[in-house]
């Protein structure tokens, strides 16, 4: 149980360090790329953060350490579920499993899409030139979810693109607060099993 513990700890710290590779990561400067510090840094998070990067992710935002933290996350939990309870069952797994899913990817989905759809209410407000490239971009990335939010309440009806986006932004953050909710509810249970 002590080795589990520690095991878990050592994660922990390892997660910390890939946090601060990806911090720095954002920083473009030569001085900390050739720093002994970073150089190690890098040495020791890369191979692990590699097998999680995608093949050809150029010109897009890499998510793969989001995955490699997830993965972490979910070890370092069960382990440390382990040493609490002193066993595992495969309930408590995917209770683990099912928590980190939300907290690491589909939270952040949903956040994304919500931030969204309020920045583009307050955008479509603006008739300026700068206002509408903008407003162009958004609807390039909200085209999917407000499609589906026009399919499912307003197929074979006449709508304004107003009306379209507050009822997105209502359905959204409605299952945001459902899935919340409802995944830490369904997380005790399964823990209860």
């Amino acid at each position: 149980m002590v080795l589990l513990n520690f095991a878990a700890k050592l994660i922990g710290i390892y997660s910390m360090l890939i946090w601060i590779r990806i911090i720095l990561s954002w920083i473009r400067s030569p001085q900390l790329q050739s720093n002994e510090v970073y150089i190690f840094l890098c040495s020791v998070t890369d191979p692990f953060l590699n097998i999680f990067k995608p093949k050809n992710y150029a010109g897009r935002i890499d998510f793969s350490p989001l995955f490699a933290l997830m993965i972490l996350n979910t070890v370092k939990t069960v382990l440390e579920m382990i040493y609490t309870y002193n066993k595992i069952t495969f309930w408590l797994v995917l209770a683990v499993l099912i928590n980190n899913l939300w907290g690491y990817i589909f939270r952040y989905i949903f956040l994304i899409v919500i931030i969204m759809l309020v920045v583009r209410i307050f955008i479509s407000k603006s008739t300026t030139a700068q206002s509408q490239m903008w407003l162009n971009v958004i609807d390039r990335n909200l085209n999917a979810p407000v499609g589906l939010v026009f399919r499912l309440f307003y197929s074979n009806k006449q709508v304004s693109d107003q009306t379209l986006v507050i009822t997105s932004l209502i359905f959204y953050g409605a299952i945001y607060i459902g899935l919340k909710y409802g995944i830490q509810a369904l997380t005790r249970f399964l823990l209860t099993l």
